[in-house]
């Protein structure tokens, strides 16, 4: 007598396995998302960081011709004061009338 094995239901599993399927999908959709995100804002930063890098450059740039130029002045005042004859005080030589030397 051959026997034959009951018919096993296999669709709820099946079911649950594809929902299984579609949940971790899902799951790693949302993952790549916020990693998408973050990549935004990380390249985000990077724009700000470098704005900021050039206007430190700049910055630095302008005070560099700023020192140079004050040299450059500093350096005509001291031309300048070169030239100008050293006027002796003729104080010391006139005797004190109040306090006579003896």
């Amino acid at each position: 007598m051959h026997t034959t094995s009951p018919i096993y239901d296999s669709s709820p599993l099946q079911e649950e396995s594809t929902g299984a399927v579609n949940e971790t999908a899902d799951v790693t959709n949302d993952e790549t998302e916020a990693a998408e995100v973050a990549n935004d804002v990380h390249e985000a930063a990077n724009d700000v960081q470098e704005a900021t890098n050039v206007d430190q450059a700049t910055a630095n740039d302008d005070q560099i011709q700023e020192d140079h130029d004050q040299g450059e002045r500093n350096q005509e005042q001291q031309q300048a004061n070169a030239q100008v004859p050293v006027r002796r005080s003729r104080r010391a030589s006139k005797p004190n009338a109040k306090y006579p030397s003896s």
